[in-house]
C-alpha cells in the first residue's frame, strides 16, 4: 500500500489553519455580538416598560395629592351643608308646631262665601271652644232663608265642606217680614284642624 505524499508546504498549511481559526473566531464574535444586541434590546424594552409604569405611578401620585388637597375643602363644604340642613330642619319643626292645631280661617271664609245658597243670608257667625278647654272649635251660623228647603241646602253645603264635621241644626223658625215668610235658623258645626282636612 502506498502512502500519499503531501507536497503542500507547511507555511501554506499554517495559513489555512490560521484562516479557519479566524473564520471560527469571526463567527463566534458575530454570534456573541448578536447575543449582546438581543440582550441590550430586551433590557431596553424592559427598562422602557418600567419607565412607563413609573410615569403612570407618578401621575397617580400627583392625582392623589391633588385630591388630598381638595379633601379638606370638600369636608368644609359637607359640614356647611349639614349645618344648613340642621337649621332648615329646626325651621320646619317650628313651622310644623305653629301649623299644628291651626285653623285655616281664610280658606273657611272663602268656601263659605262661594258655597252658601243664594236663598240664605248669614246674619252672624260665632266661634267658641267646643269643650271650653281649647280643644275643637265650634262654629255657630245664625242666618235667614226664604224657605226650609234653603236651610236644608245650607246644612248640606256645610256637611259636604272639608272644613266642618258634626253639623247640627239647632232650630229653624218661621216669621213674617213685609208679607213674606222667612225662616230664621241656627246651625252648629265643629271646625277641623289643618292637619285633619282631607281634600277631594
Amino acid at each position: 500500500m502506498t502512502e500519499g505524499i503531501n507536497l503542500i508546504p507547511d507555511e501554506i498549511k499554517r495559513g489555512w489553519r490560521l484562516r479557519r481559526v479566524r473564520f471560527v473566531l469571526g463567527c463566534m464574535a458575530l454570534i456573541y455580538l448578536a447575543a449582546l444586541a438581543g440582550v441590550y434590546l430586551y433590557q431596553g424594552q424592559r427598562i422602557a416598560g418600567r419607565e412607563a409604569e413609573l410615569e403612570s405611578l407618578e401621575a397617580q401620585r400627583t392625582t392623589l395629592s391633588a385630591r388630598n388637597t381638595e379633601y379638606p375643602g370638600l369636608v368644609r363644604q359637607i359640614n356647611a351643608v349639614r349645618k344648613k340642613e340642621a337649621a332648615l330642619k329646626r325651621r320646619l319643626d317650628i313651622i310644623s308646631s305653629l301649623v299644628s292645631g291651626r285653623i285655616s280661617w281664610l280658606a273657611v271664609m272663602k268656601v263659605l262665601s262661594l258655597s252658601i245658597p243664594k236663598e240664605v243670608w248669614l246674619r252672624g257667625l260665632a266661634t267658641a271652644d267646643a269643650d271650653g278647654k281649647g280643644g275643637d272649635k265650634e262654629v255657630r251660623f245664625i242666618g235667614t232663608a226664604i224657605s226650609n228647603t234653603a236651610v236644608a241646602d245650607f246644612v248640606f253645603v256645610i256637611e259636604n265642606s272639608p272644613y266642618f264635621h258634626d253639623i247640627g241644626l239647632s232650630y229653624s223658625q218661621k216669621r213674617e217680614f213685609k208679607g213674606r215668610a222667612l225662616y230664621d235658623f241656627e246651625a252648629v258645626a265643629k271646625l277641623k284642624k289643618v292637619e285633619d282636612i282631607i281634600y277631594d
